[in-house]
């Protein structure tokens, strides 16, 4: 029996959590007759929040051994700033100057594959560059299936609740997926925020303790071009004796997936969204900043639980639960008349204004590249390293390699070379004497 389950219980005002913060306020300021029911108060969310991740576990554990179900997390590369130039034995990163930023969104098949899809700065972050990275991971999955074989028609995704991917794009993305019929049914989960450690994070530590090294005297790398990043993390990921069982179960060595653009799903699926489709990724919070201060705004969700299938009409339909252990009369919207809506019938909220077969199939077109991303400061400050720093912080070689990396960036999606785009990994299931066609090639 193995084991992914981490479950972040503190609530004090260093865990982020909004909730957590209103807690540990109150209790810092109630009289001390008082102490003990707001405890309990705390006590109660940290019940909720294990129940959460356990109920995942528990449906994770289930699925490794259903081939009806295929389970998966995406979520991106926090551990640590995914970088280059990157100086982890050098712990003061003493240059004090610019370097180019990777960003790595990574999905997992449990039990099948991992793939780490890097992005550079010019790429735009939020939910075309998730949809974007989760196509591409669908292209290599379906690649690697034995003859014959498809992909289970239930889908369960554990998603970051970042606002990047807990976003209308993606709502509308998996939405899309069960229109087209590459999934009958999607499960969206996000958990609870600032407790939502998962397998993926767990996945990424190997990397973080190559590059940036550990507490306990194990020393980092010094990193000076992105070749010697991107060779970093392979190494980073060679296996262990004694740790195949669970690197099998958190898909194994990544494949690791670079693309210098994104496709702009947004604008492909706009003029088919239903225009009352909007408000499910943020909701009203509270919390502690960086600075201690209990500020509020728009953060987060107070929905943690999504299910999207097909009615008997062809309308793809979408409800919801406040979190996935709540129980069946729990779901929404409910009917005129307080039907619960039951995953089948004509309830439940409609992503679309058309049916599922009137949705758009085929590619998007290219994601426009971020307007400014500083290329100017950072090239200045990367190609005077050499000068300002010498050879150990910037070997001559590397910085022949940097400027022959900065002379080479693309203008424009449309420059990037076929190598470097990204793979559209949409599918068609097969009828009963059709062979399986892919739409994979742009």
């Amino acid at each position: 029996m193995f084991t992914l389950l981490q479950v972040r219980l503190d609530t004090s005002r260093k865990a982020g959590c909004g909730v957590c913060s209103r807690l540990f306020l109150k209790y810092q300021e109630a009289k001390r007759h008082e102490k003990s029911e707001v405890m309990g108060e705390r006590m109660l969310h940290r019940e909720y929040v294990a129940n959460q991740r356990l109920w995942h576990q528990t449906e994770l554990v289930q699925d490794l051994t259903n081939p009806n179900v295929e389970n998966m997390v995406q979520d991106g590369f926090d551990t640590f700033k995914a970088k280059a130039p990157l100086y982890g034995l050098a712990k003061s990163d003493g240059h004090g100057l610019e370097t180019v930023h990777i960003k790595i969104s990574a999905t997992i098949n449990f039990g099948k594959q991992c793939v780490f899809f890097m992005t550079p700065p010019w790429v735009m972050t939020g939910g075309n560059l998730c949809v974007t990275s989760f196509m591409a991971n669908m292209a290599i999955r379906m690649a690697n299936l034995p003859p014959g074989m498809e992909l289970p028609k239930l889908l369960k995704l554990l998603f970051d609740g970042g606002p990047e991917n807990w976003c209308s794009t993606f709502f509308l993305f998996v939405a899309w997926m069960v229109g087209t019929g590459m999934f009958e049914e999607i499960y969206l989960q996000r958990l609870p925020a600032h407790h939502a450690y998962n397998g993926l994070d767990a996945k990424f530590q190997p990397a973080s303790t190559y590059f940036s090294g550990t507490a306990n005297g194990r020393a980092g790398k010094n990193v000076h071009t992105l070749e010697e990043y991107f060779g970093g993390l392979k190494k980073a990921y060679q296996k262990p004796a004694g740790k195949e069982a669970r690197g099998a179960i958190l898909g194994g060595e990544p494949v690791f997936n670079y693309a210098e653009c994104a496709y702009d799903f947004q604008a492909f699926i706009d003029p088919y969204k239903d225009e009352e489709f909007h408000g499910w990724g943020h909701s009203f919070q509270q919390w502690f900043d960086d600075q201690g201060g209990f500020v509020s705004g728009r953060r987060g969700s107070s929905i943690h639980y999504m299910h999207y299938f097909k009615d008997a009409e062809g309308t793809v339909r979408m409800r919801y639960k406040m979190a996935a252990t709540y129980p069946e009369d729990s779901w929404m919207p409910a009917g005129p008349n307080g039907e619960i809506p039951d995953g089948k019938i004509s309830l439940g909220c409609t992503p679309f204004s058309v049916s599922a077969a009137e949705l758009p199939t085929g590619t998007p077109q290219w994601a426009d590249f971020k307007a400014n991303w500083d290329e100017d400061t950072i090239k200045k400050s990367i190609l005077s390293m050499h000068r300002k720093l010498g050879e150990e912080f910037m070997p001559a070689v590397s910085h022949t390699s940097w400027e022959e990396w900065f002379s080479n960036i693309p203008s424009s999606p449309e420059e990037v070379s076929a190598q470097k785009q990204p793979v559209w990994g949409s599918f068609q299931r097969r009828g009963p004497n059709e062979v399986r066609m892919m739409l994979i090639w742009k």
